[in-house]
């Protein structure tokens, strides 16, 4: 027995025969070389049979096998799977180039052997550190021993900084598929336990992958469906109506995926900018990224470079797994791309360095990407040339303020007559839905009379405070 555990044993089957009371035998990459699976297979034949146990080594570079001592008790093959399969897993990681688990899942079981859970796994392409993290944490929750840091885990540098980087960015198929529950607590200490969705799946139960991305809030934007956006009838002026649907042609053509399809919106405040952005997502079948200025700008210097750097790989990768159009929305954009200053003294370095940041990052980018701002004359003219559309959404016209006002709740409480010198008034989309929410809303109050209809139109801006209101009879 010393010269087998001195040497490198030949055969596992041999040496799992040849184990004595109290003996130990720690196996290494020469038990994987050539014939990882079918020594895989015999390792998990003999831990079904309850002779023997595992232990494995510091970063998964050694596996100790021994008698087990333990009084024999029944386990399913799956739990057991669960239990011992991480650390066979880790080990044939480290140890094997053959790294594919749908291999690794038949050396156990069979070809032919189904499961919810693992057909799960390879269902959904889990790549193979997201499983080796996904079986540590299964196995130490059927040992009621959750939750589990990452810290606890063996992991080499490599796939510490990989999977810590998941975490911290909300990415990778355990969390997009939610199967974990990962809590970030004093900056990177990750606390991780299975979901209601995983126990599911480990109980047999099937449950769909998960396509489609709900809204969802992170760092620096917001992850919004097409599904969850409102449809409104939007009413442009020709111009801006002949931009909606190009974009939303070549989206559909999927034109976007070898080109910048980069947009700058520009015009006053309330002419529907944003909104154009919205039904352009919903009418493509789109995921909006809506990203947050306030917390993209920091008064750290260099955060607010690194935050718009993070902001464009999170949508560069959303972009790459999902098979849906993916639209970043910047809105108020004059605050990232304003006009840089002289450098006259040290300070105006810094002011200049989220400029080249954004312009670089536009230099590059692949995909959707639509800008809007109040104030174009405060940004700076580099980025005219990094657009491919430019357009401005102005106060609307006569004959679209009728459209508007013609589909209007407002138009029941007034005659037409009232309603023709409405339309000759300057207003903005935003300030006639503005009115129409407080009409509704002081309605439920009481019937309104025609002073208090005339103050709110007149509070709102779409009536001269000379204007006489004709009600309808």
């Amino acid at each position: 027995m010393n010269s087998i555990r001195k040497n490198s044993v030949s055969s596992l089957k041999l040496a799992i025969q040849k184990l004595a009371n109290q003996e130990t035998i720690c196996l290494n990459e020469n038990f994987f070389n050539g014939h990882s699976l079918t020594n895989l297979k015999c390792l998990f034949s003999n831990l079904k049979s309850g002779k023997i146990k595992l232990k494995i080594g510091r970063n998964s570079s050694s596996l100790s096998v021994e008698l087990n001592q333990s009084s024999n008790v029944e386990e399913s093959e799956l739990n057991l799977f669960y239990k011992e399969g991480y650390l066979l897993f880790s080990f044939f990681l480290a140890n094997t180039t053959a790294k594919k688990f749908l291999d690794f899942k038949h050396a156990f079981f069979g070809k032919n052997f189904q499961n919810t859970f693992l057909d799960f796994i390879i269902s959904n392409k889990i790549n193979d550190l997201e499983i080796k993290i996904l079986l540590y944490v299964v196995s130490h929750f059927l040992e009621n021993d959750h939750p589990v840091f990452l810290s606890e885990i063996k992991l080499s540098p490599t796939e510490h900084y990989q999977i810590t980087q998941l975490f911290i960015d909300q990415e990778g198929k355990n969390m997009e598929q939610e199967l974990l529950n990962v809590k970030i607590e004093n900056g990177i200490c990750a606390r991780i336990a299975p979901t209601k969705r995983c126990v599911m799946l480990m109980n047999g139960v099937d449950v769909p992958i998960l396509e489609e991305i709900k809204t969802k809030q992170y760092d620096f934007y917001s992850l919004i469906d097409s599904n969850d956006i409102k449809p409104i009838t939007l009413h442009y002026n020709a111009s801006n109506r002949k931009l909606f649907d190009s974009l939303e042609g070549v989206i559909h053509a999927k034109k976007h995926l070898q080109h910048s399809l980069t947009t700058l919106l520009f015009g006053p405040s309330g002419t529907g900018k944003t909104e154009f952005v919205y039904q352009l997502t919903k009418n493509t079948n789109a995921i909006l990224m809506h990203a947050d200025y306030t917390k993209i700008v920091s008064k750290w210097i260099g955060e607010s470079e690194k935050n718009m750097k993070q902001l464009f790989k999170a949508y560069h990768t959303i972009a790459r797994e999902t098979d849906r159009p993916v639209i970043l929305l910047l809105n108020e954009a004059d605050g990232l791309m304003n006009k840089r200053v002289a450098v006259n003294q040290s300070n105006d370095i810094f002011s200049n360095q989220l400029q080249a940041q954004i312009l670089e990052l536009l230099e590059n980018f692949k995909g959707i990407l639509i800008a809007t701002t109040n104030m174009e004359k405060n940004m700076d003219k580099a980025f005219e040339r990094r657009f491919l559309f430019k357009s401005k959404i102005d106060f609307p016209s006569v004959e679209v303020r009728e459209l508007l006002m013609h589909a209007s709740p407002i138009n029941q409480r007034i005659s037409k007559a009232f309603s023709k010198q409405i339309i000759q008034s300057d207003w903005t989309p935003a300030q006639l839905i503005n009115c129409e929410l407080k009409m509704e809303l002081l309605s439920e109050l009481g019937e309104l009379n025609q002073n208090e209809i005339e103050t709110i139109l007149q509070e709102d801006g779409l009536l001269k405070s000379n204007g006489k209101i004709g009600f309808r009879c």
